[in-house]
């Protein structure tokens, strides 16, 4: 079984949080929305957020750089902003994609892009030149998630297709299309698994064995609404899923039983769409980011 409480709420922004991402420093994360704002937070300190920067667009992505104190962003415009939070030069500003910038990811010595204009961008994350694009499918790309083990990034698209691009050989392979056809906005991949999880637009939750010959795909009625989110918890076996409908969902991984539900019927939860999810492992801390205007910390524990 496992405990909920709940945390902090982390005020300040005016507009959506679309975003979080964790920092280098302990307990600490950034969150970024429609107002342009990227602020750093601690977990336990609710009313002393920093504004990093100002970004003059809706950030809808965040990156952490892993060796050195720098933030990447993303937009609604397709913008690529760097951050270096040791001295106070305007964020450095990169034009390339045409469409949102859903995603970005570091892996090694380069920076990705996943965008709505349906392009995965390569650059150096040295000195941000450009290495190499490539066009996915034949619609924009929503969402992503990189498995760094096997070396590949999985995308889906507004059209319910999963893809995956190994980013060494280049190759890009279509994987399969959900029934509904309907964008995925989330994905999760658990390496030990081979086991592909997805949400999107349908409310559903969709697995994939990748090991099977065909794929096996199953699926669940989830939320009400669009599944915004998913994180995957190793260490208490857990899926946590963000949706529209303004709940978050905590189920068994193994078995995509429903354990928990954090709502408004018994806690003080979002009231408008959870639009990003973080699970921070060392505080064993969920952050759920809305439409509200809010971040949430929820403090869970197996017992």
């Amino acid at each position: 079984m496992i405990d909920i409480l709940q945390g902090q709420q982390f005020n300040g922004h005016t507009g959506s949080v679309y975003a979080l991402a964790e920092s280098w420093k302990e307990a600490s994360f950034f969150s970024g929305g429609s107002d342009g704002l990227l602020v750093e937070w601690n977990v336990q300190d609710h009313l002393n957020g920093k504004v990093i920067a100002k970004i003059p667009d809706v950030i809808f992505s965040i990156c952490v750089d892993e060796k050195r104190p720098i933030i990447y962003v993303g937009t609604q415009k397709g913008y690529l902003f760097v951050i270096n939070t040791e001295n106070k030069l305007i964020p450095r500003q990169i034009q390339f994609h045409t469409g949102p910038l859903f995603g970005i990811c570091a892996y090694q010595e380069s920076l990705f892009g996943i965008s709505g204009d349906g392009l995965i961008s390569q650059f150096n994350q040295e000195d941000l030149k450009y290495i190499n694009s490539i066009k996915v499918g034949s619609v924009g790309l929503r969402s992503f998630f990189m498995d760094k083990v096997n070396e590949q990034l999985f995308v889906g698209d507004r059209q319910g297709n999963i893809f995956s691009y190994h980013f060494k050989s280049g190759i890009v392979n279509r994987l399969v299309q959900i029934e509904s056809k309907k964008t995925i906005f989330s994905l999760n991949f658990s390496t030990s698994k081979n086991r592909l999880i997805l949400g999107g637009m349908d409310a559903q939750l969709h697995y994939f064995l990748l090991n099977q010959d065909p794929i096996i795909q199953h699926s669940i009625d989830a939320h009400w609404y669009t599944i915004n989110s998913i994180v995957n918890v190793d260490s208490y076996k857990l899926i946590i899923t963000g949706s529209r409908d303004r709940s978050i969902r905590i189920w068994d991984d193994i078995t995509l039983e429903l354990i928990k539900e954090i709502s408004m019927t018994k806690y003080k939860a979002h009231t408008h769409s959870v639009n990003y999810l973080l699970w921070m492992e060392k505080e064993k801390v969920l952050l759920s980011a809305s439409d509200d205007k809010t971040v949430k910390s929820w403090i869970i524990n197996k017992i």
